[in-house]
């Protein structure tokens, strides 16, 4: 309190333990505090009442760009006492987050106590309904001829009917009842601008940017499309428009690591390889098969065409597509193919052949691969070289050689001599 602070521009009156005959709250010492018994606090009501407005208005309850924040310098902002120590920024996500600190702030200064806190939330709640619905009779319908619809429909190309799209409809003036809706496939929302001068409204709908879809507009009223918007120009009194936007799933990697395991450079794998992948979805520059479920790929034969029926599981089908890629010699290296994946997820498997006898290849962690839209998938196929029958890799195979080779010699010096 003041009495801790002789000169507020240089002194700071810190924390401790204080009797209740010398407490002050966090006030000015000219500032005069109503001996409150539990009043409701009138911070917490109108801070509360503002959130509920500012959201239903603007139709989000997000400050514009997702962040609203609130800077106080080093030694500048308190009047009461120096400080803060350093500079000090405050951040909210949403209108409600920074109504709940101007709450908070008044039981941190020793103004209220926590008990007249919640009730003064909930009637702020209320009493913010309640004045954005008169206000809204007053203004927002009562020019019905300046008023105008668009509606917006969604469709998931492959089928997605769990997930939501965030659809947002932004315009140069009027109001907005509501800015952003939640989309579902199939599913169709209308968004309503009123209280505009006919033919200076411009509106531009888009949705939230997805890193497993892509977005295309149909704009149906006009007969546009494009991947980045639906957009309205001069939209006059009583117009209704269509939007439709489809979301197509975005390829991901699928991709096979090769690694090779030998010490001795000196053993030279130089015939060819090929390497397949088949899988159940579509296959960026890969070939198609047929319809009909995937295959077993633990059971099929690398190459570029299409498997054999002897390589099938009994009762399967071949796979949809296939890709495939033709290398020489030996050297870690990565194979990458760009698939698009069916909803709720497809399988994909690569199959290796080719072989040198003197390698043997494990190829078991690829032949079972699973991807969805946004998420690929990786495995790793090692090609282990032997010499021979013993691994070169084997510092005790190399050893055993050796011995062989010694006893060979020994028993040909004394057949001989």
């Amino acid at each position: 309190g003041p009495d801790y602070i002789p000169n507020p521009d240089t002194d700071a009156a810190g924390v401790g333990w204080i009797r209740c005959e010398n407490w002050w709250p966090y006030q000015r010492p000219t500032f005069v505090t109503p001996p409150f018994a539990a009043y409701v606090s009138g911070h917490s009501t109108y801070s509360r009442a503002a959130a509920v407005i500012l959201s239903q208005f603007t139709g989000s309850e997000f400050f514009p760009g997702g962040l609203g924040t609130f800077a106080a310098p080093k030694n500048e902002f308190l009047v009461f006492e120096q400080g803060p120590s350093v500079d000090i920024t405050l951040q909210w996500a949403s209108y409600f987050d920074a109504a709940d600190e101007t709450s908070l702030s008044r039981i941190y200064g020793g103004i209220h106590p926590i008990h007249d806190d919640i009730p003064g939330r909930l009637m702020g709640a209320e009493i913010g309904s309640d004045g954005f619905r008169f206000a809204s009779s007053l203004f927002a319908e009562s020019s019905k001829s300046s008023r105008a619809t668009f509606k917006v429909s969604k469709l998931f190309t492959d089928g997605n009917d769990v997930d939501e799209v965030m659809v947002f409809i932004s315009c140069n003036s009027g109001l907005i009842l509501d800015q952003a809706k939640a989309l579902a496939d199939g599913e169709t929302v209308e968004f309503v601008i009123s209280s505009f001068t006919d033919g200076e409204l411009d509106c531009t709908i888009t949705e939230a940017n997805s890193s497993a879809y892509s977005a295309l507009y149909d704009n149906v009223s006009l007969g546009i499309r494009n991947d980045s918007s639906c957009n309205y120009t001069e939209v006059r009194s009583g117009d209704a428009w269509e939007c439709a936007i489809s979301n197509q799933p975005l390829a991901v990697d699928v991709r096979a690591n090769k690694v090779w395991q030998f010490e001795s450079s000196a053993v030279d794998i130089d015939m060819s390889y090929t390497l397949t992948l088949y899988c159940d979805a579509a296959i960026e520059g890969g070939q198609y098969l047929g319809d009909g479920p995937l295959h077993n790929p633990a059971t099929l034969q690398a190459g570029c065409g299409p498997p054999k029926p002897a390589d099938l599981v009994a009762g399967s089908s071949l796979p949809n597509f296939s890709w495939c890629k033709t290398f020489l010699g030996q050297g870690d290296s990565s194979f990458i193919a760009a698939v698009t994946p069916a909803f709720p997820s497809s399988e994909c498997g690569w199959i290796e052949s080719g072989h040198d006898p003197l390698v043997v290849s494990d190829q078991s962690s690829c032949t079972q691969l699973s991807i969805r839209a946004g998420r690929g998938a990786a495995c790793t196929i090692t090609n282990t070289v032997f010499y021979e029958g013993i691994p070169a890799s084997s510092r005790a195979g190399t050893l055993i050689l050796a011995l062989l080779m010694l006893a060979a010699g020994l028993l040909g010096f004394r057949r001989f001599s």
